[in-house]
């Protein structure tokens, strides 16, 4: 008698059972049915010009093979769609923005529950969008700080991964509880950035990158309104030049999986205290 949930497998004989805890998700709910992530990205879509898409019963992404496409990366939940693409790597010096590199027209690549686009901004610069049961996890690697030369500069303040976002024209955005003035040059986010239309689809959690020698330092989000609307992941400048390279933006955090024999009751140890469970339950 086996049990699945999105990151655990639950194995009983008689009383006796064997609980095997993922440090990530392992399944997903599609059609009301279980199954494996890595079996997640599909070819049969419903628009001709997605190459990848994984639908769950909690929300679907789509994917296009090139990056240069319009709405590269669309998530869509109730109805309503998230499309974003990376669009350029630029810093700021005395408030004017210098574009240093713009996204190169690079292929994506799926696998399992993955879709990968290398060499985005330049060699070693790699993006990651990995399709999850509860949530959508992005994550940037830089293998050196060959595209941050300009670092050397004093008077660049900080850094930004600039994404181009395809919203509905009656979306909000929320910072916790105050709204978001969209329509100015730039708006700094303080806090996780809610994205409403008419309800809450989409919320961004506040950024974080991690270097090599395991320091972890906040980024914040921005949305910006020049020639169109951005949402952009803002670096702090003097955090990466103390960085150790590679570094990774939004990480995830990988740990083997565990397997915890029980009789009667298991403890079942956490981020910030445990809980026990019993076997019957």
């Amino acid at each position: 008698n086996t049990e699945y949930g999105p990151d655990y497998e639950k194995k009983c004989e008689g009383k006796k059972c064997t609980v095997t805890l993922y440090s990530d998700e392992q399944y997903f709910k599609s059609n009301g049915k279980l199954d494996d992530l890595r079996n997640a990205l599909k070819k049969n879509c419903n628009d001709i010009n997605v190459e990848l898409c994984a639908n769950s019963d909690n929300y679907n992404v789509n994917f296009k093979k090139n990056i240069a496409d319009r709405d590269t990366i669309k998530i869509i939940k109730d109805g309503v769609g998230l499309g974003f693409k990376p669009h350029s790597l630029s810093y700021k010096s005395d408030n004017v923005e210098t574009i240093i590199a713009y996204a190169n027209a690079t292929s994506g690549k799926g696998k399992e529950n993955i879709y990968s686009f290398k060499d985005v901004f330049g060699p070693g610069n790699t993006f990651e969008f990995i399709f999850a049961s509860s949530q959508f996890k992005e994550q940037i690697t830089f293998n050196d700080a060959s595209l941050f030369s300009n670092l050397n500069d004093v008077n660049v303040k900080f850094v930004d991964i600039n994404y181009e976002l395809d919203l509905p024209i009656n979306t909000l955005f929320f910072d916790e509880n105050n709204e978001i003035d969209s329509n100015k040059a730039e708006s700094l986010v303080e806090n996780n950035l809610l994205v409403d239309n008419n309800n809450v689809h989409f919320i961004l959690n506040k950024p974080y990158f991690s270097d090599n020698s395991g320091r972890n330092y906040f980024a914040d989000l921005v949305i910006k309104n020049t020639d169109r609307l951005y949402v952009s992941i803002r670096l702090d400048a003097g955090d990466l030049r103390n960085a150790t390279f590679p570094i990774i933006i939004d990480p995830t955090i990988n740990l083997n999986a565990s397997n915890i024999t029980f009789d009667g009751s298991v403890t079942f140890i956490v981020l910030g205290g445990s809980y026990t469970r019993d076997s019957a339950s």
